[in-house]
């Protein structure tokens, strides 16, 4: 008999596709790529439908198929729930992030999203992507979305700690993320170059350097993990953060939020967090958490 838990069953389609992500690299096999987005992005979907299912089971299964295949559609049976058609990844996107904001910030769903279509394309059409903007995406499904979610599980009670654990080292094996930052580290300190280390907003991972050029004085930051950077830090674009009070928040318009430059601040700690921060139509500030100069 075979029998996987819906959060059993995620877990397995992600080991899978880390598996084929990491037979890519090594033997340079395109189809490889291709099998490890399906089986990562399944599993993904599946791990998004657990936490939904947190809140109640009915919120993972389109509302109209419920009413047509369940006697009491607010409290259906098993049985019935396999005639049900579950909810699409649009749907699942604006759930997530209606119950988990905490959990997801937009570039998440972004993300999600991106995959989603390159699955498409590969289940009903065909595809035609290079092998970094797949490792790239696959990355951010990683750090933005697979990893959040398990952190939440483990937050709510659920063992899956060493899950994570297993998943995290399988990605620094197959990137050397860690190993790639630290030697970048060290490049820094042989050239005596004032730098911070901390966690990229974008990929979650310990690999955003910000380059200082005097104390509160920023230059540049990039990431050792993935695409961002920034090679000229404009001055003018730089407030007070609300969370570590330095005059340290710039606002980055790649992403239309805030950007915390100190390493030290609990936002970098915390995997990069974003601010809310855009310009105010009143002034010529910045609105930063719903709050503005010009309104206080």
């Amino acid at each position: 008999m075979i029998k996987f838990s819906l959060l059993e069953n995620a877990i397995d389609s992600i080991e899978y596709g880390l598996e084929y992500f990491e037979k890519a690299e090594k033997e340079k096999v395109t189809k490889y790529y291709k099998y490890a987005i399906l089986s990562l992005f399944q599993g993904t979907e599946l791990l998004l439908k657990e936490l939904i299912s947190h809140e109640n089971i009915i919120y993972i299964f389109d509302k109209n198929s419920l009413f047509r295949n369940c006697n009491d559609p607010f409290s259906p049976k098993l049985d019935e729930l396999y005639n049900c058609k579950s909810i699409d990844i649009k749907e699942i996107c604006i759930t997530i992030k209606k119950f988990y904001p905490n959990y997801f910030d937009n570039n998440s769903i972004k993300i999600i999203e991106k995959i989603a279509k390159e699955r498409n394309k590969i289940q009903h059409f065909a595809i035609d992507i290079n092998t970094n903007e797949i490792k790239e995406n696959l990355t951010l499904l990683y750090g933005k979305v697979i990893k959040p979610s398990f952190e939440y599980l483990n937050d709510n009670n659920k063992s899956i700690k060493n899950i994570k654990n297993i998943f995290d080292d399988k990605i620094e094996e197959i990137f050397g993320y860690h190993k790639n930052a630290d030697l970048e580290e060290k490049i820094l300190r042989t050239k005596n170059i004032n730098y911070g280390r901390g966690c990229c907003y974008n990929c979650s991972n310990y690999s955003l350097f910000v380059i200082n050029e005097a104390q509160n004085l920023y230059k540049e930051f990039y990431c050792t993990s993935c695409p961002i950077n920034l090679k000229e830090i404009d001055e003018t674009k730089i407030r007070e953060c609300p969370e570590c009070y330095c005059n340290s928040l710039l606002y980055y318009d790649e992403t239309f939020q805030g950007i915390c430059l100190n390493t030290h601040c609990a936002n970098n700690r915390d995997g990069g967090v974003l601010i809310e921060m855009y310009p105010c139509e009143v002034c010529n500030d910045y609105v930063i958490e719903g709050k503005c100069l010009c309104t206080e």
